[in-house]
Protein backbone atom coordinates (compact mmCIF):
# COMPACT_ATOMS: atom_id res chain seq x y z
CA UNK A 1 0.00 0.00 0.00
CA UNK A 2 2.74 2.33 1.13
CA UNK A 3 4.77 1.79 -2.51
CA UNK A 4 1.25 2.14 -3.83
CA UNK A 5 0.57 5.43 -2.55
CA UNK A 6 4.44 6.73 -3.54
CA UNK A 7 4.11 6.19 -7.11
CA UNK A 8 1.21 7.70 -7.08
CA UNK A 9 2.58 10.46 -5.02
CA UNK A 10 5.56 10.68 -7.76
CA UNK A 11 3.40 10.84 -10.84
CA UNK A 12 1.15 13.89 -9.30
CA UNK A 13 4.65 15.69 -8.85
CA UNK A 14 6.09 14.89 -12.20
CA UNK A 15 2.42 15.89 -14.10
CA UNK A 16 2.51 18.73 -11.78
CA UNK A 17 5.99 19.79 -12.67
CA UNK A 18 4.91 19.17 -16.16
CA UNK A 19 2.58 21.72 -16.20
CA UNK A 20 4.75 24.29 -14.65
CA UNK A 21 7.05 24.08 -17.39
CA UNK A 22 4.71 24.61 -20.18
CA UNK A 23 2.87 27.64 -18.17
CA UNK A 24 5.92 29.42 -17.74
CA UNK A 25 6.92 29.12 -21.43
CA UNK A 26 3.21 30.18 -22.23
CA UNK A 27 3.20 33.16 -19.72
CA UNK A 28 6.44 34.52 -20.97
CA UNK A 29 5.35 34.24 -24.46
CA UNK A 30 1.97 35.94 -23.97
CA UNK A 31 3.60 38.43 -21.66
CA UNK A 32 5.43 39.39 -24.20
CA UNK A 33 2.91 39.67 -26.82
CA UNK A 34 0.93 42.20 -24.15
CA UNK A 35 3.96 44.36 -23.47
CA UNK A 36 5.02 44.71 -27.33
CA UNK A 37 1.32 45.72 -28.35
CA UNK A 38 0.93 47.98 -25.43
CA UNK A 39 4.09 49.99 -26.71
CA UNK A 40 3.34 50.09 -29.74
CA UNK A 41 -0.23 51.48 -28.64
CA UNK A 42 1.73 53.72 -26.71
CA UNK A 43 3.73 55.06 -29.41
CA UNK A 44 1.54 54.94 -32.27
CA UNK A 45 -1.93 56.28 -33.48
CA UNK A 46 -4.69 54.21 -35.35
CA UNK A 47 -5.17 55.90 -39.06
CA UNK A 48 -1.85 57.66 -38.76
CA UNK A 49 0.99 57.34 -40.85
CA UNK A 50 4.23 56.73 -38.68
CA UNK A 51 6.28 59.00 -40.79
CA UNK A 52 4.05 61.84 -39.83
CA UNK A 53 4.70 61.09 -35.92
CA UNK A 54 7.60 62.97 -34.06
CA UNK A 55 7.66 61.43 -30.48
CA UNK A 56 11.09 63.10 -28.75
CA UNK A 57 12.27 63.21 -24.96
CA UNK A 58 14.88 65.92 -24.02
CA UNK A 59 16.20 64.69 -20.86
CA UNK A 60 18.73 67.39 -20.34
CA UNK A 61 17.01 70.52 -17.92
CA UNK A 62 15.62 73.31 -20.03
CA UNK A 63 13.36 76.03 -19.41
CA UNK A 64 10.27 75.44 -20.95
CA UNK A 65 10.40 78.99 -22.12
CA UNK A 66 12.61 78.84 -24.73
CA UNK A 67 10.15 76.30 -26.82
CA UNK A 68 6.99 78.49 -26.13
CA UNK A 69 7.21 80.75 -29.28
CA UNK A 70 7.97 78.00 -31.06
CA UNK A 71 5.56 75.61 -30.11
CA UNK A 72 2.64 78.12 -30.34
CA UNK A 73 4.04 78.83 -34.08
CA UNK A 74 3.86 75.47 -35.64
CA UNK A 75 0.90 74.13 -33.69
CA UNK A 76 -1.50 74.72 -36.41
CA UNK A 77 0.13 72.94 -38.88
CA UNK A 78 0.32 69.96 -36.48
CA UNK A 79 -1.28 67.95 -33.54
CA UNK A 80 0.66 68.77 -30.45
CA UNK A 81 1.01 67.23 -27.10
CA UNK A 82 4.11 68.22 -24.57
CA UNK A 83 4.10 66.43 -21.34
CA UNK A 84 5.62 66.29 -18.25
CA UNK A 85 5.84 63.94 -15.31
CA UNK A 86 4.05 65.28 -11.89
CA UNK A 87 2.68 64.21 -9.12
CA UNK A 88 -0.85 64.48 -6.98
CA UNK A 89 -0.14 63.53 -3.16
CA UNK A 90 1.88 60.14 -3.55
CA UNK A 91 0.65 59.49 -7.78
CA UNK A 92 2.68 60.32 -10.52
CA UNK A 93 1.00 60.74 -13.65
CA UNK A 94 1.74 62.54 -17.16
CA UNK A 95 0.43 66.23 -17.70
CA UNK A 96 0.18 67.00 -20.96
CA UNK A 97 -0.43 70.29 -22.84
CA UNK A 98 -2.71 69.68 -26.28
CA UNK A 99 -3.62 71.22 -29.22
CA UNK A 100 -5.27 69.99 -32.46
CA UNK A 101 -7.12 71.09 -34.96
CA UNK A 102 -10.16 69.59 -36.82
CA UNK A 103 -7.96 66.98 -38.94
CA UNK A 104 -6.21 64.94 -34.88
CA UNK A 105 -9.76 64.22 -33.09
CA UNK A 106 -9.23 60.71 -33.40
CA UNK A 107 -10.40 59.11 -30.41
CA UNK A 108 -7.14 57.16 -29.99
CA UNK A 109 -5.26 60.22 -30.09
CA UNK A 110 -7.78 62.24 -27.27
CA UNK A 111 -9.69 59.38 -25.72
CA UNK A 112 -13.44 59.93 -25.46
CA UNK A 113 -13.31 63.16 -23.76
CA UNK A 114 -12.21 66.29 -25.95
CA UNK A 115 -11.71 69.59 -25.73
CA UNK A 116 -13.61 72.07 -28.24
CA UNK A 117 -11.53 73.84 -30.43
CA UNK A 118 -12.54 77.09 -28.34
CA UNK A 119 -11.24 75.50 -25.55
CA UNK A 120 -8.10 73.56 -26.72
CA UNK A 121 -6.66 76.98 -28.26
CA UNK A 122 -7.77 79.12 -24.80
CA UNK A 123 -5.81 79.63 -21.69
CA UNK A 124 -8.54 78.35 -19.21
CA UNK A 125 -7.89 76.26 -16.35
CA UNK A 126 -9.65 73.05 -17.62
CA UNK A 127 -8.65 69.70 -17.79
CA UNK A 128 -9.59 66.42 -19.13
CA UNK A 129 -8.46 63.33 -16.34
CA UNK A 130 -7.47 59.99 -16.84
CA UNK A 131 -9.70 57.22 -15.49
CA UNK A 132 -7.16 56.01 -12.86
CA UNK A 133 -6.91 59.53 -11.53
CA UNK A 134 -10.42 60.22 -10.81
CA UNK A 135 -10.20 59.61 -7.46
CA UNK A 136 -8.33 62.76 -6.59
CA UNK A 137 -11.52 64.96 -8.64
CA UNK A 138 -12.91 67.02 -6.04
CA UNK A 139 -16.70 68.51 -6.07
CA UNK A 140 -17.52 72.25 -4.96
CA UNK A 141 -20.64 73.91 -5.80
CA UNK A 142 -22.19 71.14 -8.41
CA UNK A 143 -18.99 71.38 -10.46
CA UNK A 144 -16.03 69.23 -10.32
CA UNK A 145 -12.33 70.40 -9.99
CA UNK A 146 -8.91 69.11 -9.40
CA UNK A 147 -5.82 70.55 -7.90
CA UNK A 148 -2.32 70.73 -10.29
CA UNK A 149 0.71 71.62 -8.93
CA UNK A 150 -1.32 74.29 -6.78
CA UNK A 151 -3.47 75.44 -9.31
CA UNK A 152 -6.84 74.50 -9.32
CA UNK A 153 -8.58 73.20 -12.79
CA UNK A 154 -11.91 72.64 -13.59
CA UNK A 155 -12.61 69.13 -14.68
CA UNK A 156 -15.15 68.69 -17.87
CA UNK A 157 -14.28 65.00 -18.42
CA UNK A 158 -12.67 61.65 -17.79
CA UNK A 159 -10.91 59.70 -20.44
CA UNK A 160 -11.67 56.80 -20.42
CA UNK A 161 -9.00 55.61 -23.06
CA UNK A 162 -7.17 52.60 -20.45
CA UNK A 163 -3.47 53.18 -21.91
CA UNK A 164 -4.26 57.41 -20.76
CA UNK A 165 -5.23 56.44 -17.66
CA UNK A 166 -2.44 58.36 -16.08
CA UNK A 167 -2.61 61.47 -17.81
CA UNK A 168 -4.16 64.69 -17.55
CA UNK A 169 -4.73 66.55 -20.45
CA UNK A 170 -5.27 70.84 -20.17
CA UNK A 171 -4.97 73.24 -23.24
CA UNK A 172 -1.56 73.72 -24.48
CA UNK A 173 -1.14 77.79 -23.89
CA UNK A 174 -2.12 77.07 -20.47
CA UNK A 175 0.30 74.26 -20.24
CA UNK A 176 2.70 77.22 -20.96
CA UNK A 177 1.85 79.66 -18.91
CA UNK A 178 1.54 77.02 -16.02
CA UNK A 179 5.19 75.52 -16.43
CA UNK A 180 6.80 78.05 -18.73
CA UNK A 181 9.53 79.75 -16.41
CA UNK A 182 10.45 76.08 -14.78
CA UNK A 183 13.81 74.12 -15.02
CA UNK A 184 12.12 71.21 -16.13
CA UNK A 185 14.08 67.24 -17.02
CA UNK A 186 12.42 65.21 -19.55
CA UNK A 187 10.03 66.51 -21.45
CA UNK A 188 8.37 64.48 -24.03
CA UNK A 189 6.95 65.49 -27.26
CA UNK A 190 4.49 64.02 -29.42
CA UNK A 191 3.45 65.68 -32.34
CA UNK A 192 1.98 64.89 -35.88
CA UNK A 193 1.99 66.40 -38.81
CA UNK A 194 2.35 66.92 -43.02
CA UNK A 195 4.16 69.64 -43.20
CA UNK A 196 6.68 69.01 -40.16
CA UNK A 197 9.91 66.60 -40.66
CA UNK A 198 11.73 64.82 -38.39
CA UNK A 199 14.64 66.40 -39.48
CA UNK A 200 13.67 70.01 -38.91
CA UNK A 201 12.11 69.12 -35.83
CA UNK A 202 15.18 67.60 -34.54
CA UNK A 203 17.24 70.56 -35.54
CA UNK A 204 15.01 73.05 -34.26
CA UNK A 205 14.71 71.58 -30.98
CA UNK A 206 18.36 71.34 -30.44
CA UNK A 207 19.27 74.78 -31.83
CA UNK A 208 16.20 76.27 -29.23
CA UNK A 209 17.70 74.48 -26.11
CA UNK A 210 21.53 74.77 -27.05
CA UNK A 211 21.62 71.11 -26.56
CA UNK A 212 23.94 68.57 -28.52
CA UNK A 213 22.57 65.28 -29.16
CA UNK A 214 19.95 65.61 -26.26
CA UNK A 215 16.86 65.20 -28.42
CA UNK A 216 15.64 61.19 -29.10
CA UNK A 217 14.14 60.09 -31.32
CA UNK A 218 11.34 57.06 -29.99
CA UNK A 219 9.22 56.45 -32.24
CA UNK A 220 11.32 53.54 -33.94
CA UNK A 221 14.12 53.14 -31.57
CA UNK A 222 12.14 52.61 -28.48
CA UNK A 223 9.52 49.87 -30.10
CA UNK A 224 12.02 48.18 -31.99
CA UNK A 225 15.06 47.68 -28.87
CA UNK A 226 12.39 46.49 -26.50
CA UNK A 227 11.13 44.32 -28.93
CA UNK A 228 14.31 42.40 -29.96
CA UNK A 229 15.57 42.22 -26.42
CA UNK A 230 11.83 40.96 -25.43
CA UNK A 231 12.12 38.72 -28.21
CA UNK A 232 15.47 37.46 -27.28
CA UNK A 233 14.55 37.09 -23.67
CA UNK A 234 11.19 35.38 -24.43
CA UNK A 235 13.04 32.95 -26.69
CA UNK A 236 15.72 32.16 -24.73
CA UNK A 237 12.89 31.06 -21.63
CA UNK A 238 10.62 29.43 -24.08
CA UNK A 239 13.59 26.74 -24.59
CA UNK A 240 14.59 26.38 -21.38
CA UNK A 241 10.49 25.66 -20.95
CA UNK A 242 10.92 23.43 -23.62
CA UNK A 243 13.77 21.56 -22.28
CA UNK A 244 12.64 21.18 -18.71
CA UNK A 245 9.51 19.89 -20.22
CA UNK A 246 11.16 16.83 -21.41
CA UNK A 247 12.76 16.55 -18.34
CA UNK A 248 9.70 16.31 -16.70
CA UNK A 249 8.46 14.41 -19.30
CA UNK A 250 10.65 11.91 -18.73
CA UNK A 251 10.28 11.28 -15.31
CA UNK A 252 6.47 11.50 -16.28
CA UNK A 253 7.20 8.43 -18.17
CA UNK A 254 9.71 6.71 -16.14
CA UNK A 255 6.64 6.40 -13.62
CA UNK A 256 4.47 4.59 -16.44
CA UNK A 257 6.70 1.80 -17.26
CA UNK A 258 4.35 -0.65 -16.64
CA UNK A 259 1.48 0.57 -17.71
CA UNK A 260 3.38 0.62 -21.34
CA UNK A 261 4.47 -2.51 -20.29
CA UNK A 262 0.68 -4.01 -20.27
CA UNK A 263 -0.54 -1.86 -23.04
CA UNK A 264 1.98 -3.41 -25.06
CA UNK A 265 1.00 -7.01 -23.99
CA UNK A 266 -3.09 -6.39 -25.03
CA UNK A 267 -1.51 -5.13 -28.68
CA UNK A 268 -0.80 -1.53 -28.43
CA UNK A 269 1.92 -0.36 -31.37
CA UNK A 270 4.59 2.10 -30.44
CA UNK A 271 2.08 4.37 -32.77
CA UNK A 272 -0.43 4.19 -30.51
CA UNK A 273 1.99 4.48 -27.36
CA UNK A 274 3.11 8.02 -29.10
CA UNK A 275 -0.28 8.69 -30.15
CA UNK A 276 -1.64 7.99 -26.21
CA UNK A 277 2.11 9.97 -24.86
CA UNK A 278 1.22 13.20 -27.06
CA UNK A 279 -2.37 13.25 -26.50
CA UNK A 280 -1.84 13.07 -22.91
CA UNK A 281 0.27 15.40 -22.99
CA UNK A 282 -1.21 18.28 -24.80
CA UNK A 283 -4.10 18.05 -22.64
CA UNK A 284 -1.65 18.97 -19.53
CA UNK A 285 -0.53 21.64 -22.17
CA UNK A 286 -3.88 22.79 -22.42
CA UNK A 287 -4.65 22.92 -18.46
CA UNK A 288 -1.22 25.08 -18.54
CA UNK A 289 -2.80 26.94 -21.37
CA UNK A 290 -6.32 27.55 -18.83
CA UNK A 291 -4.09 28.74 -15.87
CA UNK A 292 -2.07 30.97 -17.71
CA UNK A 293 -4.81 32.83 -19.22
CA UNK A 294 -6.44 32.88 -16.20
CA UNK A 295 -3.46 34.05 -13.91
CA UNK A 296 -2.71 36.89 -17.00
CA UNK A 297 -5.74 38.37 -16.66
CA UNK A 298 -6.34 38.77 -13.17
CA UNK A 299 -2.10 40.30 -12.99
CA UNK A 300 -3.03 42.66 -15.88
CA UNK A 301 -6.14 43.89 -13.73
CA UNK A 302 -4.02 44.62 -11.14
CA UNK A 303 -1.19 45.80 -12.80
CA UNK A 304 -3.24 48.10 -14.48
CA UNK A 305 -5.35 49.26 -11.87
CA UNK A 306 -2.39 50.27 -9.79
CA UNK A 307 -0.89 52.32 -12.32
CA UNK A 308 2.49 50.55 -11.94
CA UNK A 309 3.05 50.89 -15.70
CA UNK A 310 2.68 53.55 -17.97
CA UNK A 311 1.21 51.01 -20.47
CA UNK A 312 -1.72 49.09 -20.57
CA UNK A 313 -1.51 45.29 -20.59
CA UNK A 314 -4.07 43.01 -22.08
CA UNK A 315 -4.79 39.78 -23.31
CA UNK A 316 -5.89 39.76 -26.76
CA UNK A 317 -7.25 36.84 -29.76
CA UNK A 318 -3.39 36.82 -30.75
CA UNK A 319 -2.43 35.94 -27.22
CA UNK A 320 -4.21 32.95 -26.96
CA UNK A 321 -3.64 31.54 -30.55
CA UNK A 322 -0.10 31.86 -30.51
CA UNK A 323 -0.29 30.40 -26.96
CA UNK A 324 -2.00 27.15 -28.12
CA UNK A 325 0.16 26.95 -31.57
CA UNK A 326 3.36 27.24 -28.84
CA UNK A 327 1.73 24.41 -26.65
CA UNK A 328 0.83 22.45 -29.16
CA UNK A 329 4.57 22.67 -30.63
CA UNK A 330 5.93 22.34 -27.08
CA UNK A 331 3.93 18.75 -26.72
CA UNK A 332 5.15 17.78 -30.06
CA UNK A 333 8.43 18.41 -28.97
CA UNK A 334 8.09 16.36 -26.11
CA UNK A 335 6.56 13.79 -27.37
CA UNK A 336 9.45 12.79 -29.43
CA UNK A 337 12.37 11.73 -26.80
CA UNK A 338 9.28 10.00 -25.01
CA UNK A 339 8.43 8.04 -28.13
CA UNK A 340 12.14 6.62 -28.20
CA UNK A 341 11.83 5.93 -24.57
CA UNK A 342 8.77 3.96 -24.65
CA UNK A 343 9.70 2.27 -27.61
CA UNK A 344 12.46 0.58 -26.07
CA UNK A 345 9.87 -0.70 -23.21
CA UNK A 346 10.08 -4.27 -23.15
CA UNK A 347 6.55 -5.78 -21.86
CA UNK A 348 8.44 -9.42 -21.09
CA UNK A 349 11.21 -7.03 -19.09
CA UNK A 350 9.37 -5.02 -17.10
CA UNK A 351 6.62 -7.71 -15.64
CA UNK A 352 9.73 -10.20 -15.31
CA UNK A 353 11.22 -7.40 -12.80
CA UNK A 354 7.72 -6.80 -11.05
Amino acid sequence: MHIIFKTFKRKKLATAFLIFGIFIGITVLSFNISYMQALKNQNSIQNVDTEKISKIIIPSSSELSLLSEYLLDIKDKSYTEVSLKRSIKDKEYNLKGIYYTNDYTDKNVLGNKKFSFAQVDSTNQIAIVGMKLKNYIYKRDGNEYISLDGSEFSVIGVNELPFNGNSINIPLKTFLKLQGNQNIMDMTFLMISDSISKYSLDQDFQKLLNINGGVIDLTSEQYNVSSGVLNVITFIIIVIAIINVMNFTVLWISERTKEIALRKTVGATNKDIRNLIFNEILALSIVALVISIVFQAIMYRIINSMGSLEIYLQLSIKNIVVSFIVSFLISLLATIPLYFKASEISPVIVLKEE
